[in-house]
């Protein structure tokens, strides 16, 4: 008869482990395991802005902001020249933002390109360097 109360309650010791185990919360688990992904640009591609434009990407991740430099997220002129300006980051980090040091010129195409080295704070990155392209107007 011990044997059986010993077995039964071994059984429902290990049910109980499996039972908890199916479910989990993220209630207080910051982690993020989704691939880095754009989730919207400003301008939209193609689009026709003014010379004063701020370019604006935003991802679906909190972003690393120590991944983020020149080399990672840059705009080119039409000459491939890259454009010399500041990058800043919104206050939830998932959204990185390009102020051209001068106006854009009018008549010109300028490509944003976001590379594969960017990463969110787990270390995902971009399966592929994304870009964009506006063209200055006014």
């Amino acid at each position: 008869m011990k044997r059986i109360v010993v077995i039964t309650l071994l059984l429902l010791a290990v049910v109980s482990l499996l039972v908890s185990g199916c479910g989990t919360s993220k209630l207080n688990d910051e982690s993020d395991t989704d691939e880095l992904v754009v989730s919207s640009t400003s301008p939209d591609d193609g689009e026709e802005v003014s010379s004063d434009v701020i370019v604006y990407v935003t991802f679906n991740n909190k972003l690393d902001t120590d991944t983020i430099s020149s080399r990672t997220f840059f705009v080119r002129n039409a000459n491939d020249e890259v454009v010399p300006g500041v990058r800043s980051f919104s206050s939830d980090h998932k959204r990185i933002s390009f102020t051209s040091e001068d106006f854009y010129t009018v008549g010109e195409t300028y490509t944003v390109y976001v590379t594969t080295s960017i990463e969110d704070v787990d270390g995902n990155t971009l399966d592929d360097t994304y870009d964009f392209s506006f063209t200055v107007t006014e």
